[in-house]
């Protein structure tokens, strides 16, 4: 039981979790020692009695030591998981699953510093829902709440999984396309704008909302996220003034400038 047991996390191991590969060679260790001394016991001969003395000998010693170890692994293991779950909740947004702000910051950092290193294009996306507060005050809190989480799985389901996503103000969202260009962010964008715009909510009030975007891309003189955000900020200002429902580019407003 304990080797199908192991089999069974080892046929999803690329998706299984630290714990889950630590509980998986615990169980392979286990079903190892039990099959050693299951071939010990078997291979005794009637009158064989310094085979039968080792096998005492190494089922006294061996046992209580991998019991003890099982035990002592368990709860580094319980306390491993629990460590991993409070990390998880300080970092994501309870409503939506994506990244809060505190986690959208420290994981962008990170992006940014490896594509500096890599030399690799990075873009950077401010989204905000349009007339949100009509949304809450139309169809309630409730549905408001129904939009957000559906604003932020239809992110999800048009950005790789390599990209960023952080829910980082009400209803302001942010985005980091890894290694992706100015002109590839803009169809990016527009592509969920677009989307965004034909999928009603689910729920009981069909509900259709808009969003706007400003995009900039990381540049040789940007050393924080900070600066990124600023740039991408004021374009979806722009986006705003502009009629909202459309997508920004801080780079070409700073051209026409």
């Amino acid at each position: 039981m304990m080797l199908v047991s192991a089999l069974n996390v080892a046929a999803n191991l690329r998706q299984a979790t630290l714990p889950e590969r630590s509980v998986m060679l615990m169980l392979l260790l286990s079903a190892l020692t039990d099959f050693i001394l299951a071939a010990m016991a078997f291979s005794q001969g009637a009158g064989d009695a310094g085979r039968l003395q080792l096998f005492r000998s190494v089922l006294t010693l061996l046992y209580p030591i991998a019991y003890t170890g099982v035990g002592l692994f368990s709860v580094f293991l319980v306390a491993a998981d629990l460590a991993e779950n409070m990390r998880m909740l300080a970092t994501s947004d309870v409503l939506t699953g994506v990244f809060n702000r505190r986690g959208f910051d420290d994981a962008a950092e990170r992006a940014i510093r490896n594509a500096q290193r890599q030399r690799q294009p990075l873009s950077v996306v401010v989204a905000d829902i349009d007339n949100f507060k009509l949304i809450n005050d139309r169809h309630g809190h409730t549905a408001g709440d129904r939009a957000l989480r559906h604003f932020a799985g239809r992110l999800e389901r048009l950005v790789r999984r390599g990209d960023l996503i952080g829910r980082i103000g009400g209803e302001e969202f942010a985005l980091l396309l890894v290694n992706t260009c100015a002109q590839d962010a803009l169809e990016v964008v527009e592509r969920i704008r677009r989307d965004i715009a034909a999928m009603p909510v689910d729920g009981g009030a069909r509900i259709v909302m808009t969003a706007s975007f400003g995009v900039t891309s990381l540049r040789p003189g940007d050393i924080s996220l900070g600066s990124l955000l600023s740039r991408a900020d004021r374009a979806l200002y722009r986006s705003k003034l502009e009629g909202r429902d459309r997508v920004t580019s801080a780079d070409e407003l700073e051209e026409v400038a």
